[in-house]
């Protein structure tokens, strides 16, 4: 390859490095304060009583629920439980929080993991470029598995209202 070649293909992939921007410093912080967030709060919130709904500490009733879908419908949401079943996680009560969302424990670690990576990619944005694709399709994959354990849930409770 010419000197001149190798310098076209350079300058090309500088343009396209360029062009592909990696997610937003304010994208990644709001991630990872949302992590965070979400894990103090599931440290906080006490796991006694967590299958009646969610108690602030000091608090004797259970805040109300916030799911529109199953204040409409009388049935669970594919997120119906996960609040729960984070903080019963978050105290280590691992089978109480897969019985309330199979998908609780899988998430907690996922919220964990968040952190570190959400800090690195803060500090070396051209990770973030590499990291946008898998991103996406994590996200997807998410929603996917979300609708699917819903789905399956779904058709459990239909089947035993049924028996």
């Amino acid at each position: 390859m010419t000197r001149r070649a190798q310098s076209r293909m350079i300058a090309a992939m500088s343009t396209l490095a360029a062009e592909t921007r990696p997610q937003s410093t304010p994208g990644h912080l709001f991630v990872l304060a949302g992590a965070a967030a979400i894990l103090v709060l599931s440290l906080l919130l006490p796991a006694d009583g967590v299958e009646q709904g969610v108690h602030l500490p000091g608090v004797g009733f259970a805040l109300p629920s916030t799911c529109v879908w199953s204040r409409l419908t009388h049935t669970g949401c594919p997120a119906c439980g996960l609040t729960r079943g984070f903080i019963l996680a978050a105290h280590g009560e691992w089978p109480r929080a897969a019985a309330m969302h199979p998908l609780a424990i899988p998430l907690l670690v996922l919220c964990v993991l968040q952190l570190p990576l959400r800090a690195a990619l803060l500090v070396r944005r051209d990770w973030a470029v590499a990291f946008q694709p898998v991103e996406r399709c994590g996200w997807i994959g998410l929603a996917i598995v979300l609708l699917g354990v819903w789905a399956v849930r779904t058709v459990l409770e239909i089947a035993d209202r049924l028996l």
